[in-house]
């Protein structure tokens, strides 16, 4: 999930660049971006962008991964 917002923190792409920067396969990529979307953190036509709601996921997660690893 953190590759998801990380690689579309760095702006908007359309899904197959998604998933070549995300590096998994079709099937777990599509249930993410699903996830993702149904959640509201991100919005899907052309191109895959994060939402607000996406940008302050991202900086929870990596605080608590950053806390949780000692990054």
């Amino acid at each position: 999930m953190a590759r998801f917002l990380d690689a579309l923190a760095e702006g908007p792409r359309t899904r197959s660049q998604l998933q070549r920067a995300v590096g998994v396969n079709y099937d777990i990529f599509t249930r993410y971006l699903d996830l993702l979307q149904e959640r509201g953190h991100v919005e899907s036509g052309d191109e895959v962008a994060l939402t607000a709601s996406g940008l302050r996921l991202r900086a929870e997660l990596r605080a608590w991964l950053d806390n949780l690893f000692g990054v």
